[in-house]
């Protein structure tokens, strides 16, 4: 689909003290699109500074001046949505309006702002976004096409708006109007608008969003931490474990990474990541994809040790991070008791808290479809189901 066929269409834009871009803009996506079809939109949303804010309600909205509806009624556009609700003002971190941008806060501020509407407006896959970067700040600009290149599709535009000289900032110039009407520029020379020129430069953009960025983007991520993240993929995607034998807080512990980024794992359940992380390694030179079955951790009470999943954890978590680690000991009280030889709880039983456990962990950082990418996932019926770790085995390294 051409994004003048989506049913929820938005003109985003960023805006200062010069409110004209946005009608500019509209006009040449509406009524002079050039060559590209007509484009209009079912919403405008501004993003803007508190004083933006009321120069953009002044100049379009305020009943003795309302551009805006100007606009429309010369050109016959209609069921677009624009009020004060779609006017939003950039926050600082404690919740207070931001009035201009001026410190490197302030641009932290309006930048994350920006990418969690973006993040959040392109989630919905009925809408078709056309983000213009003229108004505001050249910084706003620019955090503005970067968001849409982290979160942008394939239905969703970057432009700026171009105006030929002299109209270009006058306070009086907001499109071209259908009757023309003379302006002084200022030079104070007269000057009709039936001869002003509104033209769109498309920004081509990298839409990463269709890249293996999307597993890792989400709706809440500020700027920087979208950026670093797109970061780590391009240095290629990694599932890291590092066994530390070093004295301090981490002694004797598996440090788990994904894409750099460490998991806050429960002790045992770094031992079932690594063991399945060895077998997923091992298997795959022989074509096998180090599928387990979950009935071979069933409850034995004749023979509670007998299982040779269980025995083969064990026996890692001893050998790689020691008899009296907190992995070791942790699989031990998790899965035969505290002293690994009564009865502890039903395997099977500790083999789900430990996949949920992972699972959370993974999502929280990479959300659901990291699960299915990096995570363990689980295939077969109730009852026959295997688990495997579904990260390719070239991107596994066992630093042991």
């Amino acid at each position: 689909m051409q994004p003048h066929e989506y049913s929820r269409r938005i003109l985003l834009c960023v805006s200062g003290n010069s409110p004209q871009i946005i009608t500019e803009t509209l006009y040449a996506l509406a009524v002079e699109p050039g060559d590209r079809p007509s484009f209009v939109p079912t919403e405008i949303r501004v993003l803007t500074t508190s004083r933006g804010a009321e120069q953009t309600r002044l100049s379009l909205l305020a009943a003795d001046r309302a551009k805006l509806r100007e606009l429309c009624q010369d050109y016959g556009l209609t069921g677009i949505h624009f009020d004060e609700q779609c006017i939003e003002v950039f926050k600082r971190t404690d919740g207070s309006p931001l009035e201009d941008i001026i410190t490197p806060d302030d641009n932290r501020d309006a930048a994350d702002h920006i990418t969690r509407l973006v993040a959040e407006l392109t989630s919905d896959a009925q809408t078709a976004i056309h983000a213009s970067i003229a108004g505001g700040r050249k910084t706003m600009g620019f955090y503005l096409g970067y968001a849409m290149s982290l979160f942008g599709r394939e239905q969703d535009r970057v432009s700026h708006v171009l105006v030929s000289p002299g109209f270009t900032d006058h306070r009086d110039f907001f499109f071209k109007p259908k009757h023309p009407i003379t302006l002084r520029n200022a030079q104070g020379w007269e000057m009709s608008t039936d001869d002003a020129r509104i033209h769109l430069a498309e920004i081509p953009i990298v839409r990463l969003r269709s890249t293996e960025f999307s597993v890792v983007s989400d709706r809440k991520m500020g700027f920087a931490d979208a950026v670093a993240r797109a970061n780590l993929l391009a240095a290629g995607t990694e599932f890291r474990l590092k066994v530390d034998r070093s004295s301090g807080r981490n002694a004797g512990r598996g440090i788990v990474t994904l894409n750099g980024m460490d998991l806050k794992l429960q002790p045992s359940s770094v031992a079932l990541v690594h063991w399945m992380a060895r077998r997923r390694l091992a298997e795959a030179k022989e074509g096998g994809d180090g599928s387990v079955s979950r009935n071979a951790f069933g409850y034995d009470r004749k023979n509670p040790k007998g299982l040779g999943y269980v025995n083969e954890i064990l026996n890692l978590a001893t050998d790689v991070y020691g008899e009296y680690s907190d992995v070791t000991i942790n699989v031990k009280q998790s899965i035969t008791g505290e002293d690994g030889r009564s009865v502890g709880v039903d395997p099977s039983k500790w083999l789900d808290g430990a996949i949920g456990n992972i699972r959370r962990q993974i999502e929280r950082d990479f959300g659901p479809e990291g699960v299915q990418r990096y995570g363990i996932v689980s295939e077969g019926k109730r009852g026959d189901t295997k688990y495997r770790l579904a990260i390719a085995p070239e991107h596994i390294h066992l630093e042991e």
